[in-house]
């Protein structure tokens, strides 16, 4: 895109110089010896020479033209972007893990979920998302609360679900509407942890949308060896990048993707919801202005990931996580294929990108157990 409007018009000069090029000038140099900048055998100077050969000059119009296709591939290859997936080894150490014993006094069930919804409002089919959540990996949270845009619907579950109404054009790719998401969970539910034992539980909230799915048991599991006194958010780390990176140093961007969910310590979701990560300095965009957030307010960012070094935040279903290639059609059940897998560490704790039909049949499939198998 970027050469469009340059290519065009050096095509038209090039033909205009070839059509008044004289051939025979390249069987002349051959034949000629050169001394004192003056062809011998027919003493003509190389000055006329350059003028013969290259007498056309750029005129404004090609100018304009390469001008004109340059603005235009700079316009298209901002707004293109596209993720690569982001070596986590590279990015963080690792979470400080904390080795259960007796001294510690801590098990799974200390460890106090709440989980947050935010219901897409353009999403079709909203109530059946709802109910298949409720059904499905809710019922394992220790508290649920939905985020939603209509009033309706908040009315329809009003009797069973704790919602919320918010009344806005933005969603949660937009920090603004993000952070204050953030902000009245840690007002008004972090106070609420508190177990039947009278201790005080170890909170933890997962952000994430409708099309989310949690795996609540292995989310329990590893938070259980994760120091909870600092201040940590766990989320899958991307990068994207435009087509002009390609080309310059700059447009490469590190994200924590909200497709995969988010999920934070009491002291990082106090911290990412304060004030200091307002501004015209963080970016408009939820996923970069959690990194920059967390970067202000000293909040740790963290890819799990597994004894093998799998993912276990995932921001695509299981479905598009499997490589579809030769090897794995029932066409060519014996051809191997050189793919990697993906998909999926038996520690996984999110999926994403999700439907509500999609959160019925892994439910099904996660919590089954084989027969004779107890």
């Amino acid at each position: 895109y970027v050469f469009i409007g340059a290519y065009r018009g050096l095509c038209y000069k090039t033909s205009t110089l070839l059509s008044s090029f004289d051939f025979r000038i390249p069987f002349i140099l051959l034949r000629c010896a050169f001394r004192d900048g003056t062809c011998l055998m027919h003493r003509i100077p190389l000055a006329q020479l350059r003028v013969a050969v290259f007498h056309w000059k750029p005129s404004a119009s090609l100018i304009a033209q390469l001008a004109f296709g340059i603005l235009i591939g700079t316009l298209i290859g901002f707004p293109a972007r596209y993720e690569y997936e982001w070596d986590v080894h590279t990015y963080e150490d690792g979470p400080n893990f904390v080795v259960p014993s007796q001294d510690r006094n801590v098990t799974i069930e200390d460890i106090y979920i709440r989980c947050v919804i935010i219901v897409y409002k353009k999403r079709e089919k909203k109530t059946h998302y709802i109910n298949a959540i409720k059904d499905t990996y809710a019922s394992r949270c220790n508290q649920t609360l939905y985020f939603m845009d209509s009033k309706k619907l908040q009315d329809e579950f009003a009797e069973e679900l704790r919602t919320v109404c918010v009344n806005t054009w933005q969603t949660m790719y937009h920090w603004n509407f993000y952070r204050h998401i953030l902000r009245y969970v840690s007002t008004h539910l972090l106070n609420t942890s508190d177990l039947t034992s009278g201790k005080r539980a170890i909170g933890w909230t997962v952000v994430g949308d409708e099309q989310m799915y949690l795996m609540v048991e292995n989310l329990r599991r590893y938070l259980l060896k994760v120091d909870s006194r600092e201040a940590l958010l766990l989320g899958r780390v991307t990068q994207t990048r435009s087509l002009l990176s390609l080309l310059f140093p700059f447009g490469t961007y590190t994200i924590v993707s909200t497709r995969a969910s988010t999920i934070y310590s009491d002291s990082a979701l106090r911290a990412m919801a304060d004030d200091k990560c307002s501004g015209w300095s963080v970016p408009v965009a939820t996923e970069k202005a959690l990194v920059t957030c967390a970067s202000t307010m000293n909040v740790r960012i963290i890819d799990p990931v597994d004894h093998e070094g799998m993912y276990l935040l995932h921001s695509k279903n299981p479905k598009s996580l499997i490589p579809m290639s030769a090897g794995f059609s029932l066409g060519s059940p014996y051809k191997k294929a050189d793919v990697k897998v993906e998909c999926c560490s038996d520690e996984t704790i999110t999926f994403g990108d999700m439907n509500y039909k999609q959160h019925r049949m892994v439910d099904f499939l996660t919590r089954s157990k084989v027969f004779g198998i107890s």
